[in-house]
């Protein structure tokens, strides 16, 4: 075991130090922050060494925070169930001593929930892979070292939590002693237990799978349901387990150490990881790019486009022709929908279902409107669609990337994408102006105005958003792959914002002031970023 923590600590070493380096040179990707950062940075072997050791302290202090967290949630999670099948009420302060042994029993039944599927479903990690082949390790002896090392190293995280929940339950030892061997027990055992039916059909291990599983839970629903008596949990903090538990790990480690045949099982694990590295850059990529490579195969070739066009604005107008019926079609669904929303509004009119409805319950609707268009927008489709068709060519071609060609590529594919999307905006403005004829007095003429403001803001900027990040970043590489961690960055940001407009409670139509003044404010910043940014940004990533 000391070689193997020496050489874990060596791995351990090494990818934070690949993740500090990676760091580092996308820090200097940054547009104003990147020029301060000398490109010699990657020398300064101390302050690497001081960064790697705030990612080591950082990671420690958040994975003791979670083993707390784990275990607080298993016994809110019980007091919650607990009131809502019985009449009587349980608060969580003071803590009440068989919720907290329930709890206990909860957390148990997850940890061996987690062991299952990572023992019977276990994957070789790529990089352990290629840290053995470059240091020539023995492959069983390392595998076999780290995941014992790995897990005594998790449930020694788990140590304070065991300790503080046992102080609550009078039994701090007992909970510690016991935590420690039921997390360790079920644990080794699945990973003995992998072993032994790797050689099984796919279906034949997902059945063994839900067969445990299923005894897990129903364990657990006796123990929750026996009036709240939790006698497992009970039985858990005797200290006749202990020793049954001990024996357990025992005999299990002892199995689980001499499986005969390892080596076979490695064999067969390295062989189905490089088959899952040869497929991942599809998976990984297709949130990004999958729509366009899917738009690629259903190509029409026999489009033809406008002769008195010429340089980009010929290639657009072709890609955009080519690609017309299978935009039109996403169009039409989008269309659709909005007018089943459409005639829902009629019938409940007519029905006199919306008499109650105020202005300030429609005011309370703008927030939705943003999610709306985020999951509507043309915008990502045909960014997707003018990389995979079109600019993973042309952009090897220096004229492509003059300033004057970025500039009419990026108006035309801007106005085609605001077509799109202000189809779908004229349909959610026909809706508001069907209510207010079918229930007239109860919108005002101040509504209409700030609501036309609001949707053509909104338009505008999933209009422009998309491909302004697009021509900024450009994250694609001719690979298909996305290699700028600032693109995916500003896409979850950008969602975060989307849905964040989910939880606003609106009274007033300042919102619709703000977005709409934040939106165009956005826009012209970006225009004048696009000009200066964009001939620099906008090149095929190697």
């Amino acid at each position: 075991m000391g070689e193997i923590i020496r050489i874990s600590w060596v791995f351990a070493v090494i990818q934070i130090t690949q993740k500090v380096n990676g760091l580092l040179f996308y820090l200097r990707k940054l547009p104003l922050l990147g020029k301060k950062i000398p490109g010699g940075v990657f020398q300064s072997y101390g302050l690497k060494k001081v960064l790697t050791v705030l990612l080591f302290c950082w990671k420690g202090m958040f994975n003791f925070l979670v083993k707390f967290l784990w275990l607080g949630l298993s016994y809110v999670g019980v007091v919650g169930f607990n009131n809502l099948i019985s009449q009587e009420h349980f608060s969580l302060f003071p803590p009440n001593p068989i919720l907290l042994r329930q709890g206990f029993l909860v957390w148990l039944i997850v940890i061996v929930i987690g062991s299952l599927f990572e023992g019977i479903w276990y994957s070789l990690d790529d990089n352990e892979v290629r840290f053995m082949e470059q240091f020539l390790l023995p492959r069983v002896r390392f595998v076999r070292g780290r995941i014992l090392l790995l897990n005594i190293v998790e449930v020694v995280k788990y140590w304070p939590a065991f300790l503080l929940y046992g102080l609550l339950l009078d039994w701090p030892w007992g909970t510690l002693i016991v935590g420690t061997l039921a997390y360790l027990v079920p644990t080794v055992f699945f990973f003995w237990l992998g072993r032994i039916i790797y050689t099984k059909t796919l279906s034949q291990r997902r059945w063994f799978t839900w067969v445990i599983l299923l005894v897990m839970l129903l364990l657990l629903g006796i123990d929750l349901w026996l009036d709240k008596t939790a006698l497992v949990g009970t039985w858990l903090l005797h200290p006749i387990s202990w020793a049954v538990l001990a024996v357990m790990l025992v005999f299990f480690s002892y199995k689980f150490l001499n499986y005969p045949l390892e080596n076979n099982y490695l064999i067969w694990q390295v062989e189905r990881l490089r088959k899952a590295v040869e497929a991942a850059p599809a998976a990984k990529n297709a949130q990004y790019l999958g729509q366009g490579l899917s738009m690629q195969k259903r190509l029409e070739l026999d489009a033809s486009s406008d002769e008195s066009l010429s340089g980009s604005q010929y290639l657009n107008d072709l890609l955009f022709k080519r690609y017309r019926r299978i935009l039109t079609k996403g169009l039409y669904i989008r269309l659709a929908v909005v007018g089943v929303v459409w005639l829902a509004v009629i019938v409940l009119s007519l029905l006199g279902f919306s008499r109650e409805m105020t202005e300030a319950n429609l005011i309370g609707l703008l927030p939705l409107l943003f999610f709306t268009m985020y999951l509507a927008s043309f915008g990502k489709i045909i960014v997707q669609m003018a990389f995979v068709n079109c600019d993973i060519s042309m952009l090897y071609y220096p004229f492509y990337r003059e300033a004057a060609t970025i500039l009419s590529g990026f108006t035309y594919r801007f106005k085609k994408t605001l077509f799109y999307n202000g189809s779908i905006i004229a349909g959610i403005l026909l809706i508001f102006l069907t209510f207010g004829l079918l229930n007239p007095g109860i919108l005002s003429l101040q509504f209409y105005a700030v609501l036309l403001l609001l949707l053509f803001s909104l338009a505008v900027l999933f209009s422009f958003h998309e491909l302004f990040i697009y021509y900024l970043l450009q994250p694609f590489t001719s690979e298909m792959e996305v290699t700028n961690p600032i693109y995916k960055i500003v896409s979850g940001v950008f969602y975060g914002i989307a849905y964040a407009n989910l939880q606003i409670d609106v009274t007033g139509l300042s919102y619709a002031l703000l977005v709409s003044a934040v939106s165009l404010l956005y826009i012209g910043i970006g225009l004048v970023v696009l000009w200066k940014k964009a001939p620099d940004t906008f090149r095929i990533k190697e």
